[in-house]
C-alpha cells in the first residue's frame, strides 16, 4: 500500500506543471504544423519519463504513435499524460486507437506530414501504437 501511495504521489509530482491546464479544452488545428512535442508520462516505478515524438492532427483531433518504447508502455497502463507542444503545457488523455478506418486516416496522415522519415521509422518501429489525445 505505501509503495502505491509513492508512485501516486511520484506520478502527481511528474505531471505538476501540467495541473493548471487539466480544464483547457485543446485547440489541435493550432498545433498541426508542430513537428515534434515533448510527451511527459511516469514509469511504473513513478519516475517521469520525457520523450520526444512527432505529433498529427486528423480531423482536428490530435495524434501520437509509436513502438514498443517505454513511453508508449506507460500512456498504455496510464493514459493520463503530460504535452509540451512548443511553449504551451498541456494535461491530456491518451486513448489507444483500435478502429481501423481511423488507424488508416492517422498513418496516411503521419505519412503526408512526416514522408520518408515516416517510412523509415515504421521500418525502424514496426507495427505502431496510436493515441488520440484529448483534454481532461
Amino acid at each position: 500500500m505505501t509503495r502505491l501511495l509513492s508512485l501516486s504521489l511520484a506520478t502527481l509530482l511528474a505531471l505538476a506543471p501540467f495541473a493548471a491546464l487539466a480544464e483547457a479544452e485543446v485547440d489541435w488545428n493550432a498545433h498541426k504544423d508542430v513537428e515534434t512535442v515533448v510527451i511527459v508520462t511516469a514509469d511504473e516505478d513513478g519516475t517521469p519519463r520525457e520523450t520526444t515524438i512527432w505529433l498529427c492532427v486528423v480531423d482536428g483531433k490530435g495524434y501520437v504513435r509509436g513502438g514498443s518504447g517505454r513511453w508508449v508502455a506507460n500512456t498504455a497502463r496510464n493514459g493520463d499524460v503530460g504535452l509540451r507542444v512548443g511553449e504551451s503545457e498541456l494535461v491530456v488523455h491518451a486513448m489507444q486507437v483500435t478502429d481501423a478506418a481511423e488507424i488508416e486516416r492517422v498513418t496516411a496522415a503521419y505519412h503526408e506530414k512526416y514522408g520518408f522519415g515516416d517510412t523509415l521509422a515504421g521500418i525502424v518501429r514496426g507495427e505502431p501504437t496510436i493515441f488520440r489525445l484529448t483534454s481532461r
